[in-house]
């Protein structure tokens, strides 16, 4: 089996912009907008680096990305900085027709989400039950995509904790206490658990990968929030895109579908009961 099309879509843990920004491969005017639209960007985000590995940096990986693998696949990245399930919704699937091409398909998406709500500062019950409408909500949008792309292989992202298990964040709510991190992590949970039973769906466990990669890092202090991220943070992202989505694994009954540190490897996949992990 070979893909023909990668689609990319949800919020800042697919795109180019921050880790461009950590390696100073971006041009001025966009790191002064933070727009990558008004100047270049090096492809060095997790959704570039799994298409197309960046040799001159990662030549242990040459060979093993998706244009190696799959020759001839299309690349779509739709994800945006800063989107919400709603966005990923109303302004990215939008642009991409219905089709069933054998398609591998990216999720980010769930973070932002949760901290609007955080910053409303709900009562306990009331961002509770926001935590459940954010998880129904993506439950809708893991069916739509389904839906949409009938051939597709979708790969659910966790969302990563920058404060690193403390609920603090540095200039993001810094009057409002400790975030509830119990929330994020029900929502992460729950997102391990719908890739768990869900056919043709894989997880890549970005909380895990990233914890001790935040605040807790010995450069925090660059400061997280308000579309800041501290390089060690940074620096992670490029981990994960050459190690976190790279290393999902399925397996059905009777064969097995490895996406590899080194790429996506295997010939099959079924449309039966599955394990991700």
């Amino acid at each position: 089996m070979r893909y023909t099309r990668y689609l990319a879509l949800g919020d800042s843990m697919s795109i180019d912009l921050y880790p461009a920004l950590d390696a100073g491969e971006i041009d001025v005017a966009v790191a002064l907008e933070r727009l990558p639209t008004v100047g270049g960007v090096a492809p060095i985000g997790a959704a570039s680096l799994l298409y197309e590995n960046a040799e001159e940096r990662w030549p242990e990986y040459a060979g093993s990305d998706l244009v190696s693998l799959h020759p001839g696949i299309e690349h779509v990245t739709l994800a945006s900085d800063g989107a919400t399930i709603g966005e990923v919704f109303g302004e990215q699937l939008t642009q991409v027709e219905a089709s069933d091409e054998l398609t591998l398909v990216t999720l980010s998406v769930g973070g932002n989400d949760l901290l609007s709500a955080y910053g409303n500062r709900p009562r306990r019950d009331l961002l509770e039950r926001i935590e459940q409408d954010v998880a129904e909500a993506y439950d809708f949008l893991v069916d739509t995509i389904r839906g949409r792309f009938a051939r597709s292989t979708l790969i659910l992202t966790t969302v990563y904790d920058p404060s690193d298990g403390t609920g603090q964040i540095p200039g993001v709510y810094d009057d409002v206490g400790p975030l509830p991190i119990d929330i994020l992590d029900r929502f992460n949970d729950h997102i391990r658990a719908l890739a768990l039973g869900t056919p043709r769906v894989l997880l890549a466990d970005a909380h895990a990968h990233f914890l001790g990669h935040g605040v807790t890092a010995p450069d925090a202090s660059a400061g997280i929030g308000a579309g800041r991220s501290s390089s060690r943070t940074r620096a992670a992202r490029v981990r994960f895109a050459r190690s976190g989505w790279p290393r999902c694994r399925r397996s059905t009954t009777t064969d097995r579908v490895v996406i590899a540190h080194r790429g996506i490897i295997g010939k099959t996949i079924r449309h039966g009961d599955t394990r991700s992990g």
